[in-house]
């Protein structure tokens, strides 16, 4: 029983290790770009995104893996319109930008309209 005991106090030791270590990295394994859509190629599956407070643009291709979402509801890439607001989640192994998850915002009152691609 006290071997049991102490095996148990040993995991939970490390486990508590773990936790702390990792709360105080607070560092996703993911990169994000936050920025407007500037635009889209379905037919390569990239989408372009301009992020204009940092003077940046990114492009971006999307997988079949790869999640979009609108109104916390999951979509389809069909949901990237111009000039929408994006946050683009994404991993960087290598040069190799494999991305993850697309969150589009819905526009605002005030900006400018958001305009269906063209195809």
């Amino acid at each position: 029983m006290k071997k049991y005991l102490t095996l148990f106090m040993g995991a939970a030791f490390l486990l508590g290790l773990t936790a702390i270590q990792a709360a105080q990295t607070g560092k996703s394994p993911w990169e994000k770009f936050y920025g407007k859509l500037e635009s889209v190629d379905f037919n390569n599956n990239r989408f372009l995104v301009t992020n204009k407070t940092r003077n940046t643009q990114q492009e971006f291709t999307w997988t079949a893996d790869t999640k979009f979402v609108f109104n916390k509801n999951e979509v389809g890439p069909k949901e990237l319109i111009l000039n929408r607001l994006l946050m683009v989640q994404y991993s960087n192994e290598g040069g190799n930008i494999n991305v993850v998850k697309v969150l589009i915002r819905p526009p605002l009152g005030g900006r400018k309209k958001a305009q269906a691609p063209q195809e």
